[in-house]
């Protein structure tokens, strides 16, 4: 992968990767003797990289265990201080459903005012109204 002109660029050749150092140096010298290089197929796809979906708190465990190395006890002291401080929020219960009774419309429409994500909470409203 290497950034040319703020495009990415990303150089293939037919016989995938080499792993073994003399062909590598090889072609390092062919390419030293001959450094012009012809272009014969540019490709593209689009990429999204999604934002993670918030972790509740049995999932921050999981993956803090998985992926960390550390245990429950460990995880928690540590999200407990990244909360204090500011950094993060985390849920206090584990549950994603809300009653029948919450009215969540209401809730939505006290964000519209809201600099940072006001326009979201504007658009939210506009789709479930038009559905």
């Amino acid at each position: 992968m290497d950034i040319r002109d703020n495009i990415s660029v990303e150089f293939k050749w037919a016989r995938g990767k080499l792993f073994e150092k003399l062909p590598c140096e090889i072609f390092l010298d062919i390419c030293l003797e001959q450094p012009n290089a012809t272009v014969q197929k540019i490709s593209s796809k689009p990429t999204n990289k999604w934002r993670p979906l918030p972790l509740d708190t049995i999932e921050l465990e999981k993956q803090g265990s998985r992926k960390l190395n550390l245990n429950a006890k460990e995880i928690m002291r540590i999200a407990e201080k990244l909360y204090t401080q500011g950094l993060i929020s985390y849920p206090r219960t584990e549950t994603n459903i809300f009653p029948k009774e919450l009215n969540l419309i209401s809730l939505v429409n006290q964000q519209v005012n809201n600099p940072i994500w006001g326009n979201f909470a504007q658009q939210l409203l506009e789709k479930r109204s038009k559905s």
